[in-house]
């Protein structure tokens, strides 16, 4: 049977089997969950537990087995500075107690009230900055110091891979937020484009591959906003649109797209200028509504209006048009005049 106390008991399966516990790509959840598990079961503690410092009070993140969970989280919460984590994590050093009843009398309340008798602290670092805390408790005394290389070195591994467990989640975070705006992107009826800072294209979505006519999957390798534009959009956009963005971030008016078939889509469009850390300019990205029907309204309604402006003047009779609200001439139609007196 192993000795929970001899200096190097049960290091090497420990120091073998932990990172092979942690090569699969695991959250920080899971890591912190897996990594206490091989750490309690490589040096023999009854509980071991992760928690952090959130300025005020200290935070119990996770406790191994976890049918010990319903025993610690019945322990109150506690203000910094009550416990051996809370001072292992203040000093950057770890520390351990044979008895704690006897050496931290004013110290670990809450794991005398669980029924512990020896604790160890051991402060989580990566890179200088101290991540948490691994606290390793047993109901037997025991002098968890003789472990301490061990011990030490399994905190060690066990920030190395919370690190990049929280770093992959990062980018797993950062990869379905891009996921989410490419659906949004993709699904609206707006073109939405960028180019790099010399305006080649880099993407448009499915809306504005239709409006210009291009394929779906259609590479746009070689392709610049004059692929897209009738050349005095173009000009437009380069005299007006790109210097605004330029100087003010952003630019806003109407211009055209030319499709495959060569027509001309009238368009409003805003053109945003991207910068990065250091000022310079990073991309543009570009939103274009068609104005299509807009525009179609807007010319059947002029008609409509020449032609009742037509039909007002050749018409036979006096006629005239006024407010309801208090009866003032808005248009007189020149026979109106003898009729009423009237003159223009």
């Amino acid at each position: 049977m192993t000795n929970p106390n001899e200096p190097y008991a049960g290091q090497q399966p420990a120091m073998e089997g932990l990172p092979g516990q942690l090569d699969d790509v695991l959250s920080a959840e899971q890591t912190t969950a897996e990594a206490l598990r091989g750490i309690m079961e490589a040096v023999g503690a009854d509980v071991a537990l992760f928690c952090f410092n959130d300025g005020r009070r200290f935070v119990l993140q996770d406790v191994a087995p976890s049918l010990a969970r319903p025993r610690i989280e019945t322990i109150p919460g506690h203000f910094t500075g009550q416990c051996l984590c809370d001072s292992a994590l203040k000093t950057g050093r770890p520390l351990y107690s044979r008895d704690i009843h006897r050496d931290e009398p004013r110290l670990c309340h809450e794991c005398r009230r669980a029924g512990f008798a020896s604790f160890a602290a051991l402060p989580m670092k990566n890179r200088g900055t101290i991540m948490g805390a691994i606290g390793l408790a047993s109901e037997a005394h025991r002098d968890f110091a003789v472990q301490a290389r061990l011990l030490e070195a399994l905190a060690h591994c066990m920030a190395l891979a919370l690190a990049n467990a929280l770093f992959s989640d990062a980018v797993q975070r950062k990869i379905i937020a891009q996921q989410r705006l490419i659906e949004i992107l993709e699904n609206t009826s707006d073109l939405v484009g960028t180019t790099t800072p010399d305006t080649r294209l880099t993407y448009v979505n499915r809306a504005g591959r239709k409006l210009a006519g291009w394929g779906i999957h259609e590479p746009l390798e070689g392709r610049m906003i004059a692929h897209l534009h009738p050349a005095w959009a173009l000009e437009k956009i380069e005299k007006q649109g790109i210097p605004t963005a330029l100087a003010e971030g952003t630019w806003q008016g109407e211009t055209a797209i030319r499709d495959r078939e060569d027509h001309e889509i009238p368009v409003s469009q805003v053109i945003l200028c991207h910068r990065g850390a250091d000022g310079a300019v990073a991309h543009f990205s570009t939103i274009m509504r068609d104005l299509s029907r807009r525009k179609e309204a807007e010319d059947q309604l002029r008609q409509s209006e020449e032609r009742f402006r037509l039909a007002f003047a050749a018409s036979p009779d006096a006629v005239n048009i006024s407010r309801l609200e208090d009866g003032v001439f808005v248009d007189t139609q020149r026979k109106f005049y003898p009729v009423d007196g009237v003159h223009p």
